[in-house]
């Protein structure tokens, strides 16, 4: 016959007792984990959604800008006057032009003065208005993915991330180009693209 070892009924309770305990340490421990991470992922996703939504928000704002001035640019009368006649002389290109740049800062929100503007015709003129210089042939911007998405959107306003910019400050770096192409309103066929930088 095998004879058990009998322990203490001290040694007994003392074993139940730890036993309990750690049974009720881990409990405690997996449900307050749970809770932290229920708090955590509600804390978090809740932060990210008001980080959304404010840059939502500022995004709707920046396009609302660019629309307007968009808008206003094209809507113009001295620009399809301007593009449309490719040998006008001096004086008339000067006056034409001082009063585009006058209309183009009056319609640019303060929040895009420092976005070069850009205007490029399909009749080889062109119009700035930036401190900044074009690095680029103005025939290779119209090849450009950015001019060949506005051609096949005309009068919408799109937007193409492009890996290096055309102007002396963006021409390292990657940047998101708007553009909106537009006819003049002379019926004649030709257009000019309206670009942000």
């Amino acid at each position: 016959m095998k004879t058990r070892k009998r322990y203490s009924l001290k040694t007994e309770i003392l074993f139940v007792a730890m036993t309990a305990m750690l049974i009720v340490d881990i409990s405690i421990s997996i449900i307050m984990s749970n809770i932290y991470r229920n708090v955590f992922v509600d804390t978090y996703g809740a932060s990210q959604k008001q980080v959304f939504g404010r840059i939502e928000n500022e995004l709707n704002n920046r396009h609302e800008n660019v629309a307007v001035m968009f808008d206003q640019v094209t809507g113009s009368w001295h620009i399809p006057y301007y593009f449309r006649d490719p040998e006008i002389d001096d004086i008339l290109e000067f006056s034409i032009n001082y009063k585009m740049q006058k209309e183009m800062e009056a319609s640019i929100p303060d929040t895009e003065t420092m976005n070069p503007v850009l205007i490029v015709s399909s009749n080889g003129k062109s119009h700035t208005r930036t401190e900044t210089s074009v690095t680029e042939s103005f025939e290779d911007i119209l090849k450009m993915p950015c001019s060949l998405r506005a051609l096949e959107n005309p009068g919408s306003i799109v937007y193409t991330y492009m890996e290096k910019g055309f102007t002396a400050d963006t021409k390292g770096e990657g940047v998101v180009v708007i553009s909106k192409a537009f006819n003049n309103t002379y019926g004649d066929g030709e257009y000019a693209i309206l670009y942000m930088i």
